[in-house]
């Protein structure tokens, strides 16, 4: 290449030899090497990170002077729809007020049916402001709008084509609309960032891993560090979740569906029926819990949540009066069976049962119920808030765990790791360009 064109050698030592120009393999071998050096300081970052309580009063208090802590959402589920806003209020607590439902899915609705609860959600979106004022807040905390689509519309825009994807496109059209309309959008006119409208449609892993997080927060200020499940199962009209740490399942399996089997086939049907997708789905998870040593002191602990909870109301196993607190699986097990068997019941109830007990058969190996504790709950309270563990809630948890620790990363001393530059990497051979030790390339 001695004698070659300048214009050729430009493109061998200038492009050519830049990352995004190599193979895979290659750009692989340069993401595993920053990773190995990077170890250590990611090690530390996720130790802090798990060990961060969003909700302690230090916390909370460097959440104010951030700024951005209100969110408003809008869950739409596979059997209703609901508007929450979520926020920080002034004292530090969390505020989680639902502002409006509509049951039934969405999806459903023909154009005329949403004309008509057009006005129901725009009232909904019009009391932001003063619920914000009346929670010690303010219009200008709210950051976001978000949009979030679970099972149901999975299950279109991944089996219905064009046509689902039309469906889905007209109702996330409807409601940026809607927003827009109520003015929540201009909250922050004039500011460097606008309120963020934003929609989605979830995917499973990220349903679970919010729930679990929502969960963990909730037992860690309710219990307390030593009351921290080992894993949660919730339920919800069209698919359920298994959550754990580092492993988040979900599995479709529509409540509709089961309760149509168990009119037509009886509830033993529907279970055999359903008993190897859960198998498949949330196996890997049953083999790790039975790796966990059950004893008196610390048995195995459970929490199901959600939809699950209704199945738990349903055969009496708790009530809405009952303290949040582990207790036997037995006591859900028992009087859950019971229900199945009991032909007053009615096939909507014993399907959603049957699932429930089906999962918990999975997960505690071959319905092996010894040294297992079990927490059911739809909602805490906590310092005094109505506190829901949904993925709304952990999403919104999340948000502020991230902003908390990208401020943590950039203050010394705060036990997060600050960002360091690469010193291997930069200096491999034929992969980077080498720097004159001022940060530029050499030329």
């Amino acid at each position: 290449f001695e004698g070659a064109p300048e214009d050729l050698l430009f493109l061998r030592e200038e492009v050519e030899s830049r990352a995004i120009r190599r193979k895979h393999y290659e750009m692989d071998a340069m993401l595993s090497d920053m990773l190995l050096e990077c170890a250590p300081e990611l090690a530390k970052a996720a130790e802090a990170k798990r060990t961060l309580q969003i909700l302690d009063a230090s916390t909370t208090s460097l959440l104010q002077q951030l700024g951005d802590t209100a969110a408003c959402f809008v869950d739409l589920g596979s059997g209703q729809t609901v508007v929450y806003l979520l926020c920080l209020a002034g004292d530090g607590s969390l505020e989680y007020m639902e502002l409006y439902k509509h049951t039934g899915c969405f999806l459903d609705l023909s154009p005329e049916d949403r004309a008509s609860v057009r006005h129901s959600f725009f009232d909904a979106f019009l009391t932001v402001a003063s619920k914000l004022d009346d929670a010690g807040s303010h219009v200008s905390a709210l950051y976001r709008v978000f949009m979030g689509a679970t099972a149901m519309y999975r299950v279109v825009a991944s089996e219905e084509g064009e046509a689902g994807a039309a469906k889905i496109g007209e109702i996330q059209g409807w409601f940026r609309a809607l927003v827009r309309d109520s003015g929540l959008e201009d909250f922050r006119d004039g500011t460097a960032s606008p309120v963020k409208v934003d929609f989605e449609i979830v995917d499973p892993q990220s349903e679970a891993r919010l729930e679990w997080l929502a969960v963990k927060t909730a037992c860690a200020e309710y219990i307390g560090e030593g009351g921290q499940p080992d894993a949660c199962v919730a339920g919800g009209r069209g698919s359920v979740q298994v959550s754990m740490e580092l492993e988040y399942k979900s599995l479709d399996l529509p409540l509709s569906a089961g309760e149509e089997t168990v009119s037509t086939s009886g509830v033993e049907a529907y279970m055999a029926a359903i008993r190897p997708a859960v198998q498949r789905a949330f196996g890997s998870q049953a083999a790790r819990l039975s790796d966990l040593p059950r004893t008196g002191r610390r048995p195995l602990r459970l929490t199901v949540i959600t939809g699950f909870y209704y199945a738990a109301l349903a055969c009496q196993a708790t009530s809405k009066q009952d303290l949040v607190r582990f207790k036997s699986i037995r006591d859900l097990v028992k009087p859950g069976k019971a229900l199945l068997e009991d032909p007053a019941a009615s096939p909507k109830d014993k399907a959603n049962t049957a699932r429930l007990i089906v999962i918990l058969e999975c997960l505690c190996g071959n319905a092996n119920f010894d040294g297992v504790e079990v927490l059911i709950a739809r909602e805490w309270e906590i310092r005094g808030k109505l506190f829901k563990a949904t993925w709304i809630m952990g999403k919104f948890l999340a948000e502020m765990r991230e902003k908390v620790v990208k401020s943590l990363s950039l203050t010394p001393g705060s036990g997060f790791p600050s960002p360091q530059p690469l010193s291997r990497t930069a200096s491999m051979p034929g992969l980077l360009p080498a720097s004159d030790g001022n940060g530029s390339p050499k030329q």
